[in-house]
């Protein structure tokens, strides 16, 4: 499945506790400007995405984090 596909992803490993810290970071930036060309400050494309995983400890680019 691609990103095309649409469908629902998760994280290899995560626990229930770091899914919680991922959602509470994604709901504490709602109302954030937003978009789909790479400005400093909008969160760009899946940006939110990454960094919401970041402070629950995993680098979506490489796995968990030390």
């Amino acid at each position: 499945m691609n990103c095309a596909d649409g469908g629902i992803y998760s994280i290899h490993g995560a626990i229930n506790h770091e899914y919680v810290i991922a959602t509470d970071y994604v709901y504490n930036h709602i109302g954030y400007d937003y978009g789909f060309l790479p400005i400093v400050s909008d969160f760009y494309c899946s940006e939110l995405v990454n960094y919401a995983w970041k402070e629950a400890g995993y680098d979506l680019r490489g796995g968990a984090l030390p």
